[in-house]
């Protein structure tokens, strides 16, 4: 179906309550929107217990057509642990600027909550058109604990189009950046309504 099942993966940690490790994987182009799934893995057979019915992270409700939800992913904390679980990157949300969402995990689809990560308003820089903010991220884990401040690296891979001409005649662009983003790391769920 064209859908990218699998553009994306990550270890969510025991996301069921089975003490064996679950996966979310990226789904960029479901629904037109993107989505995440999470398979719970049987930690015996290797299995995936839910094929039949993923539990599904949607795309947050301000997601329109295109925006390639689940285009990359990184776990931030497991998924029984307080605090953001996830980070997941759209990385052709409005007008291919991209963005990057915390995630909450809920006990159910419906419980879950997304946070903006809005690396203009940390780093100063005002996110371009066709930067794909979120096409890549990771989490920098050895920073974790330092003085509470969750650090996250964001990608933009068509960041900074450069029209120069290169040592062997090529035209530079799309050179791309990537977003150390340092974040007050929270320690739950946050109560205003998702975007």
């Amino acid at each position: 179906n064209n859908e990218n099942f699998g553009d994306a993966v990550a270890d969510v940690g025991d996301a069921n309550g089975d003490s064996y490790h679950d996966l979310a994987v990226g789904v960029p182009d479901a629904d037109g929107m993107g989505r995440v799934l999470l398979l719970f893995v049987d930690g015996q057979t290797g299995a995936v217990l839910n094929a039949a019915a993923p539990r599904e992270l949607a795309a947050p409700m301000r997601a329109v057509s295109g925006d390639r939800f689940g285009s990359s992913l990184a776990t931030l904390s497991p998924a029984n642990a307080s605090g953001p679980h996830l980070l997941v990157g759209a990385e052709d949300t409005d007008g291919s600027r991209g963005a990057a969402y915390l995630v909450y995990l809920g006990s159910t689809s419906s419980e879950d909550t997304y946070e903006v990560v809005d690396v203009g308003a940390v780093s100063g820089t005002a996110v371009m058109p066709s930067w794909q903010l979120g096409a890549s991220a990771a989490v920098a884990a050895s920073e974790l604990a330092v003085d509470g401040v969750l650090v996250v690296a964001v990608g933009a891979s068509g960041g900074i189009s450069d029209d120069r001409m290169l040592d062997d005649g090529m035209l530079a662009a799309d050179l791309g950046l990537v977003y150390r983003v340092g974040l007050a790391r929270p320690t739950a769920s946050p109560t205003a309504t998702p975007t």
